[in-house]
């Protein structure tokens, strides 16, 4: 199952409110491209864990998880299996 509209949706609107969603792309590079920035990685992180009711470890707080929509997704993807699992 994919996330990657959900992801898409809250980051325009709470990052870069003048951009359609359509407008990025899933590889879209967030961290190198500027449009996140530490603080604007824990708000991401807080929505991640609240939305899909995971907790993420501080090892997979990092630019090769949370770099693109579509490195987002298979974390999320990732954790969610790890915890049907359990």
């Amino acid at each position: 199952m994919s996330n990657i509209h959900d992801l898409k949706s809250f980051i325009v609107e709470e990052f870069i409110p003048d951009t359609h969603q359509d407008e990025i792309s899933d590889d879209l590079e967030l961290i190198k491209s500027g449009i996140l920035d530490s603080l604007s990685v824990l708000k991401l992180v807080a929505f991640i864990e609240d939305r899909y009711d995971i907790a993420l470890d501080p090892s997979e707080i990092d630019p090769d998880n949370l770099n693109s929509i579509r490195a987002i997704d298979a974390l999320i993807s990732k954790k969610l299996e790890q915890s049907s699992v359990v």
